[in-house]
């Protein structure tokens, strides 16, 4: 299932966040304490950019230095398979594996800027690569918004952004610089000794051979003598050259094992923030900041999974009597992508891909009233809940469902999608929660994979989900993180009703996409 192009003015549903640990948000100290702070800056010709940046925060992140070896997110070092990538939002060197998203900088509220701090212009609707808690905090921050507000594409209101992935503020950032006690290789005896054996080959070049002779019009020089030749010839022999480099490194060592401990190993690389330059710049007025940040408190469940949630949007599915309706099933399909950040990286990625389907599907359905069918165009269609099936009729009836592709797709493409997804996860519960009781769930997940997405993915893509699908949490830590402190076999119970009522629905959709002939829709 490969990601289409985000929309910017869609109202997204709930967030794909996995759960952390609650920070609270670092505040970058003003450059001089003593300095009022000043009005924010820019250029003539930049548009006005949000106050505050919308960046994704790691727990485990370094404060003065960050590990060039490996990838901040995963903890994994980077490889020959395991490319290194820089995330456009954050300038964060990410592996591959983190930085599955493609988003439009202009859409998070950022400027896109190169390496060195130039200013870039947006790659048309291929969108910059980010890395994925860049990504959870954009739509986190979207998610929080009210549909109203983020239906109007001039809405200056303050977005909330989620508790757990604390904001930082803009600032460009520059190259790491050398420590002030840098890591020096060369000493003053090794260019001494270089310079010295540079000198003698030159000599030994330069000085004449045998041509020099008593009656020359010239005098005879020091080093035209067969004493200085010999002497030249000896000095520039490899042995001699080999000698004076052993006795180089001995030195050295000596003298390392004797300087105290803490001058062993210094630090020789720091990171830096170069502060912005204000030189062609002119005073904007300060505005509302587009992300507001507020403090991280236990009433908030904006990145937690709750089983009753899904249970509730299942319910809510299949009790109507006219079939599944389009709000509850995109509802279904974002806690059921919550639901599997429960289940480790390995399948974490897929809420990034849901959610760009729902946004593409809410996009559509948004800024074409026709497909809902009904006369009620005040409200958003959300409170109307159309039915699945009359959306994809008048979709079929209009002729669009068989048109766009990834980065455009239609909201049938979208529905088969998310179906897609949704067999795997009906897979996953029957055979790890209802079928079977062992604790050990990566031969039923790899089992679950490979009867439904498996079969549509090629094999390099099935052989490395298969590899990541053996590192899955056991069952049990698994029930203790969904149960949250209520006993496991209420958890146990539930997650067999939903897996119930979620083929129920998985039926419904295939029925409806089956009458129109959609299954195969590529």
């Amino acid at each position: 299932m490969s990601s289409p192009e985000l929309s910017p003015a869609s109202p997204l549903l709930r967030p794909m966040t996995p759960p952390r640990r609650p920070s609270t948000p670092t505040r970058t100290p003003p450059r001089n304490p003593s300095t009022p702070p000043r009005t924010p800056m820019r250029r003539p010709s930049e548009p006005p950019t949000p106050v505050l940046r919308a960046l994704g925060s790691l727990d485990d992140e370094p404060p003065l230095a960050e590990n060039y070896h490996e990838c901040p997110v995963c903890q994994r070092h980077f490889s020959l398979v395991r490319f290194k990538h820089r995330c456009k939002a954050c300038n964060r060197k990410v592996c591959n594996d983190c930085s599955k998203s493609r988003l439009r900088l202009s859409d998070m509220g950022l400027v896109h800027r190169d390496k060195k701090g130039n200013i870039k212009h947006d790659r048309g609707r291929r969108g910059a690569r980010v890395c994925d808690p860049c990504a959870r905090s954009y739509f986190a921050t979207k998610m929080e918004a009210a549909p109203a507000a983020a239906a109007s594409a001039n809405d200056d209101d303050a977005l909330v952004l989620s508790p757990s992935i604390a904001p930082l503020l803009s600032a460009p950032r520059s190259r790491p610089k050398r420590s002030s006690v840098p890591l020096r290789l060369l000493r003053t005896r090794h260019y001494t000794v270089f310079g010295f054996f540079c000198l003698v080959l030159l000599l030994r070049v330069a000085v004449p051979g045998h041509s020099l002779h008593a009656t020359d019009k010239y005098p005879l020089l020091l080093f035209g003598t067969d004493i200085a030749r010999q002497v030249l010839h000896r000095l520039v022999r490899l042995d001699v050259f080999v000698a004076a480099l052993v006795g180089l490194v001995l030195l050295d060592e000596v003298e390392r094992l004797r300087a105290p401990p803490r001058h062993r190993n210094p630090s020789p690389m720091r990171s830096s923030i170069a502060p912005p330059s204000v030189h062609g710049l002119e005073p904007v007025v300060v505005v509302a900041p587009v992300i507001a940040v507020h403090e991280p408190n236990s009433e908030d469940e904006l990145d937690s999974f709750r089983l009753e949630a899904l249970v509730e949007s299942l319910l809510e599915c299949t009790s109507s009597d006219t079939g599944v309706n389009m709000a509850a099933y995109l509802d279904v399909c974002a806690e059921t992508a919550k639901m599997l950040v429960l289940f480790g990286k390995a399948t974490a990625f897929a809420a990034s891909t849901v959610a760009g389907y729902m946004i593409a599907i809410d996009a559509s359905l948004c800024t074409n009233a026709t497909l809902i069918g009904d006369d009620d165009g005040g409200s958003p269609w959300r409170s109307r809940k159309p039915p699945l099936r009359r959306v994809i009729g008048n979709e079929v009836v209009a002729g669009l469902a068989t048109v766009g592709g990834k980065k455009t797709p239609s909201v049938s493409r979208g529905v088969l999608r998310l179906l897609w997804f949704l067999d795997f996860v009906e897979a996953t519960l029957r055979l790890c929660f209802v079928e079977g009781d062992v604790d050990d769930l990566g031969p039923s997940m790899s089992k679950a994979y490979e009867t439904t997405l498996g079969s549509r993915h090629p094999w390099l893509i099935r052989k490395g989900v298969m590899s990541a699908l053996g590192s899955v949490p056991k069952r049990s830590s698994i029930l203790t993180g969904m149960a949250n402190g209520k006993p496991e076999a209420d958890e146990l119970s539930r997650l067999q009703k939903a897996q119930e009522l979620m083929k129920r629905v998985i039926d419904d959709v295939r029925g409806v996409l089956a009458d129109h002939e959609l299954l195969d829709l590529k």
